[in-house]
């Protein structure tokens, strides 16, 4: 019972830190009170305009020389340099001063905050590089598309193993609107081919038509996590990795710790469907543990949904499109989902691995609920499309669980089932299948 306990614990408590070298930022300062946003290698004449490197800089000359003759097209790129070089912002070109990244560092959660300039869609927007970019003690409200906007498409182009966003002690909101629409922005964060580390981040994107973050593709590691508040008019955390948008990378997996998703799904104000975690033919293994997970009726009941896309997928571990499992493996441990209840006389989905109908493809290789607290009336598991002998749901709703929850403050009865094929079993009883 005490190892139980000490695992379940951590549903309130920080989880380990990711090791990695210490990287060296050039440091922006963001003071107090409201900030215009910024943009980093794109085109946005409306920002403060920062430039990574020299060949960050030559990109967004190149962006703004169209439709320019070609015998006046020299000509026009030195004047364009040299604008774009004059209005550069201080610390621009850190990469060739050989910096890993920027960081921009704010005095304090709301002391300190970025908004959108009028004209603007996003209120960060930062282009591909090979760097990282942090945004540390800082609130950043959305504009109307995103928040940020982090690595915009470019399909074909060389992956940069280097190119990354942080956000530490960080806040994103999407103000409630007030030009009498139901929303204010569609995403909070949104990244084409990045690597993510959230760490002690809240985003409150509850006025959101869409997600909270949305990820497609990866740089080389993948997504992580880390004690981390949120919720969101649609899906709080959403992959997709679309063979027909990104590029595959290997490697790459997606890890949720210490986190706390909740109060998705309001169909008052947005046009998508909502869960908690979202994995759409992600080619990466998924690891969520110690996170607690707090749905509501019907189909807000969903915390964790994994699924195919449909065979619109890099195929798990070879990366061949749409061959091989849609994921990696799938494993939840340590923590808590709450949903229900149901609103009709069927079963509302608690967490579903699976893919979408018709198709006889792997879902995941693998597939392991264990130490888990699964709550809720008439809510299930419903786990499918794995190799036979790969699923397992082990040590949940066990007595020192249930107990556990109930002294946290959440919800300890009725437990959820699994739908088998004679009856319904409780997720206490477990599953080897």
């Amino acid at each position: 019972m005490l190892k139980h306990l000490s695992r379940l614990v951590a549903l309130v408590l920080c989880a380990v830190a990711w090791g990695q070298e210490t990287p060296r930022y050039f440091e922006v300062l963001i003071p107090e009170g409201s900030s215009t946003g910024f943009s980093i290698d794109a085109k946005s004449p409306h920002q403060t305009r920062y430039y990574s490197s020299t060949a960050g800089l030559e990109r967004v000359v190149g962006q703004s020389l169209g439709g320019i003759p070609p015998e006046q097209l020299e000509g026009a790129r030195v004047a364009v340099r040299a604008s774009l070089r004059a209005q550069a912002a201080p610390g621009s070109f850190w990469l060739d001063r050989g910096f890993d990244g920027v960081r921009f560092r704010g005095a304090g959660l709301d002391r300190s905050r970025l908004r959108a300039p009028p004209g603007t869609d996003q209120t960060v927007l930062v282009d591909r590089h090979q760097g990282a970019v942090l945004l540390e003690a800082v609130t950043v409200h959305a504009g109307p598309r995103q928040a940020v906007f982090f690595g915009l498409e470019h399909k074909g182009d060389p992956i940069l193993d280097r190119f990354e966003l942080l956000m530490r002690d960080a806040k994103v909101v999407a103000d409630p609107p007030t030009d009498g629409n139901p929303h204010s922005t569609v995403w909070g964060l949104f990244a084409y081919q990045a690597d993510v580390t959230l760490e002690r981040v809240e985003l409150d994107l509850l006025f959101s038509a869409e997600h909270a973050s949305y990820w497609h593709g990866f740089a080389k590691y993948g997504l992580r996590w880390k004690n981390v508040k949120a919720r969101a008019g649609a899906e709080v955390c959403k992959v997709r990795s679309s063979p027909s948008e990104t590029d595959w990378v290997a490697g790459a997996t997606i890890e949720l710790r210490g986190c706390r998703i909740e109060d998705w799904f309001h169909p008052e104000r947005s046009w998508r469907g909502g869960a908690g975690l979202v994995v759409q033919g992600s080619g990466c293994a998924v690891l969520v543990e110690r996170c607690v997970f707090l749905g509501n009726a019907g189909n807000r009941s969903r915390c964790i949904m994994v699924d195919d896309s449909g065979g619109d997928f890099f195929g798990y571990p070879s990366g061949a499109v749409g061959v091989g499992a849609a994921n990696g493996p799938v494993v939840v441990r340590d923590s808590g989902l709450f949903g229900g209840p149901a609103l009709d006389s069927g079963l509302a989905i608690l967490a579903r691995v699976g893919n979408f109908a018709g198709s006889s493809r792997p879902c995941a290789p693998r597939v392991r609920f264990s130490r888990c607290a699964l709550i809720g009336a008439g809510v299930q598991l419903q786990l499918g499309d794995v190799p036979a002998g790969k699923t397992r749901v082990v040590g949940c709703n066990t007595e020192a669980i249930l107990e556990l929850v109930k002294g946290l403050g959440y919800p300890y009865e009725p437990e959820g089932v699994i739908a088998l094929r004679d009856r319904l079993a409780k997720i206490s009883e477990g599953l080897v299948r």
